[in-house]
């Protein structure tokens, strides 16, 4: 009969030590890769939809996503278009990493952002309208990639999206429509950390 040690007991706690982070970056690597798309250009309208595909960690966790990587450049500007007309909210989030984490992998420079959205509750949006935000990549970042994640609690609904670079003007942004103003101007700006 074998009985364990002490010294057993330690090397067990020294081998779970060393393998969690790498178990954890391989589930993380796992999970992303099911529900990221491949591709994503900029300047093109698109209409994606949630797979059935529910997220188990992060930011998005319990919620169907369809997420996209978009590489964008160090100090510019750029419009994201969002639109749908079936009558019901929808959420759009760009972040400046991987949202399979919580948070950003590092401390925050002064004034930035670590993520944006589009937050649009109810259910009168019957006819299409434009929701758009203007926003400005941080200078200094330490990487060049964004996420784009559409989530909700069901799978197949769907949104059209567009992310324009050069960016539409913060006027233009901010008009309003039909007694309304649906944009909004992000004058802090996103830091990208890949």
């Amino acid at each position: 009969m074998y009985i364990a040690t002490s010294l057993d007991t330690k090397c067990m706690k020294v081998l779970y030590v060393m393998l969690l982070p790498l178990f954890i970056l391989l589930s993380e690597s796992v999970l992303f890769s099911q529900t990221i798309s491949e591709s994503f250009e900029l300047n093109k309208w698109q209409t994606v939809q949630i797979p059935d595909i529910k997220s188990s960690e992060g930011l998005h966790k319990g919620k169907f996503i369809w997420r996209v990587k978009v590489k964008l450049q160090r100090g510019e500007k750029y419009t994201l278009i969002v639109k749908w007309h079936d009558g019901q909210g929808r959420v759009v989030h760009i972040t400046g990493y991987n949202p399979v984490r919580n948070s950003p992998p590092g401390r925050m420079p002064k004034s930035t952002m670590s993520s944006l959205s589009v937050n649009v509750s109810g259910n009168n949006i019957t006819e299409e309208k434009l929701f758009k935000r203007n926003f400005s990549i941080f200078p200094d970042s330490e990487g060049d990639i964004a996420y784009i994640t559409f989530f909700d609690t069901k799978p197949g609904i769907s949104v059209s999206l567009i992310l324009k670079n050069p960016a539409e003007s913060d006027d233009e942004v901010n008009k309003t429509i039909d007694g309304r103003r649906r944009g909004q101007v992000f004058a802090t700006p996103l830091v990208l950390w890949e």
